[in-house]
């Protein structure tokens, strides 16, 4: 029974969303507003913070409880059971006599879990199974996430990944562990997310021209999927690694390990252990967010719930939606905050569904629509919530449902929206924000290169080793992707032609440019002074050309001539990119 005042709610009025959304299948739990006379004990509140502490919010099956005590002390003999006919005292059956270490630890973990609950620790009576792989049980769902030491199959890195969950989650949940400072999130610079486990994808080879790092959901295993995947790509193992090495390519995964190629994942975290961010990990990076999000988020304070409740009301006549479901997508992050640690906490990022914005914007597409598309708004928008949490724009599949590339924006505008809607945000940041390149949050998947065949991972690695050149491919990517199919045809056909009109005037130049500028050089070592700490800008450009050290300050500059010329920047990238890859003539 929870019992709370009738002055806070009255408990009918609420007992029909408790008993449809809130409360699990298997708890028998009902509202009351009147106080028991007998009663086990009186729980505290449990305040957003706190979430996560001791784990004591939840309720946990006998499997919870095995697999969460195997994750954080994964020396425990195996399996766990319980014995129900000691209720109420938990009683937990062990295969072999604990040591007075592990006893403790189990004391300890039960004491913050279950407080002034009465725990009690046996031997089982069942045999001990030959191995812990074969306590694996069949029913049990298999995308839940196993502890490591039950999962032979899974690569080493796992275990680490877990024992980062169980050591940092409490401290997450309390916004101290903020997402930019995850190991994953290091040095990506502008960042794009790819969905391999389903659909045919971009070719990975146009993402790594425009974005400084992919991220990339590994492809299934299932019918030798993501050997197919990698086939379509033309990559081989060696260049995938050689990527992942570079710092370009970091797997994000979300399914259990096993269903992917644990193989290349472990070989991917040898090589770069920033490249490979396991469940647990993936799903603390969102909680992280979330966190954050909802603590700056300025429709979420305490003074402003009243009136966020009568905004709802008067915007619920207008949409025609629910009120409830209007006061969930005001106070969004608040409730992701409060529905994500049990979703996550068995699930991983496949727990995105139980609270993602998909949810509500389904409601609002069948009330604007008729149709029932709460099903497909799930599936589409998990990727975005993923993606948005990295801070990297999402590429959808080639191929896959149509006419869900708007209702992703949505969901990404809105995820924004809370993000930024706070007051940390101050006038002059946002200012100078307009100078600065937009993140997209959805760039449709054009394949608008063509790849030479004989072109290797390496030459791709180097030839987009200055940012500027990425940046000036997603600048070129995005304004095509704006245009309707008929014009943007017509624009690849014009860039075509004044390609080739470049490469010949560039020919007839380079002699005198390459003379000059080492004319200037001999010039200024012979008569022993320093170029004017302010050359021309055309100077500065040119030597500054080609060095990474300064390839910030040279792009700089290079945009504002561009821009007082009327040049365009996608020539100068096409024609970097041209000995690998050419635009295609028509486009999907």
């Amino acid at each position: 029974m929870i019992a709370f005042e009738r002055d806070m709610l009255a408990a009918g009025s609420i007992a029909e969303e408790f008993d449809s959304e809130i409360r699990p299948v298997t708890v028998e739990v009902g509202l009351s507003n009147q106080i028991p006379a007998i009663y086990v004990r009186e729980l505290e509140p449990i305040t957003d913070d706190a979430i996560a502490d001791g784990l004591e919010g939840f309720s946990f099956t006998t499997s919870d409880i095995q697999d969460i005590l195997l994750s954080q002390f994964p020396d425990l003999p195996a399996p766990i059971t319980t014995d129900a006919e000691t209720l109420p005292t938990i009683t937990l059956l062990f295969p072999s006599t604990l040591s007075p270490e592990q006893g403790r630890a189990v004391e300890v973990f039960f004491r913050r879990h279950l407080p002034g609950w009465p725990i009690a620790i046996g031997i089982s009576n069942q045999a001990t199974p030959k191995s812990t792989a074969s306590i694996v049980a069949t029913t049990r769902d298999p995308l839940e996430i196993r502890p490591a030491r039950l999962r032979p199959s899974a690569p080493h890195f796992v275990r680490e990944d877990e024992v980062f969950w169980f050591d940092n989650i409490e401290a997450i949940y309390r916004g101290r562990l903020q997402p930019q400072s995850f190991a994953g999130l290091t040095a990506v610079g502008f960042a794009c997310y790819v969905d391999a486990t389903s659909f045919p994808q971009i070719d990975l080879r146009q993402a790594m021209l425009l974005y400084d790092t992919i991220f990339l959901a590994p492809p299934l295993a299932a019918s030798q999927r993501h050997e197919s995947f990698w086939m379509q790509q033309a990559l081989t193992r060696q260049d995938v690694l050689c990527a992942v090495e570079a710092g370009r390519i970091r797997f994000v995964v979300s399914q259990p390990e096993e269903r992917t190629d644990p193989r290349l994942l472990a070989a991917a975290y040898e090589r770069n252990p920033n490249a490979v961010i396991g469940r647990r990990t993936a799903a603390a990076l969102l909680i992280s967010d979330i966190v954050q999000t909802s603590c700056n988020y300025t429709l979420a304070r305490e003074d402003l719930r009243s009136d966020v409740v009568k905004l709802a009301e008067v915007l619920a006549t207008e949409a025609k939606l629910p009120t409830p479901t209007l006061i969930r997508l005001l106070l969004w992050p608040l409730h992701a905050r409060r529905a994500c640690m049990a979703a996550f906490l068995d699930r991983g990022l496949l727990g995105l569904a139980r609270f993602n914005l998909g949810t509500i914007l389904g409601e609002e597409l069948q009330a604007a629509t008729g149709r029932d598309v709460r099903l497909e708004a799930l599936m589409t928008s998990d990727a975005v919530h993923i993606a948005h949490a990295l801070n990297a724009t999402y590429i959808p599949p080639l191929k896959e449902m149509e006419g869900w590339l708007e209702p992703r924006r949505i969901i990404g505008q809105r995820l924004n929206f809370y993000r930024n809607f706070n007051g940390c945000v101050a006038a002059v940041w946002a200012q100078n924000e307009r100078r600065k390149e937009l993140r997209q949050t959805i760039l449709p998947p054009l394949p608008l290169f063509e790849f030479d065949r004989y072109a290797c991972i390496d030459e791709i690695i180097s030839l987009t080793s200055l940012s500027s050149t990425r940046r000036k491919g997603r600048s070129l990517v995005t304004r095509l992707s704006e245009l309707a199919p008929d014009a943007r045809s017509a624009e690849i056909e014009r860039l075509g032609r004044e390609l080739r009109d470049l490469g010949g005037r560039r020919s007839r130049r380079s002699l005198n440019l390459d003379t000059a500028s080492a004319a200037l050089d001999v010039v200024v070592a012979a008569a022993g002074i320093a170029v004017p700490p302010i050359p021309s800008a055309w100077i500065l450009l040119k030597r500054l050309a080609g060095s990474r050290m300064f390839d910030k300050l040279r792009d700089a500059v290079e945009q504002d001539l561009n821009k007082a010329r009327g040049q365009n920047s996608d020539l100068d990238f096409l024609s970097k990119v041209d000995r690998v890859a050419e635009l295609r003539a028509e486009v999907l």
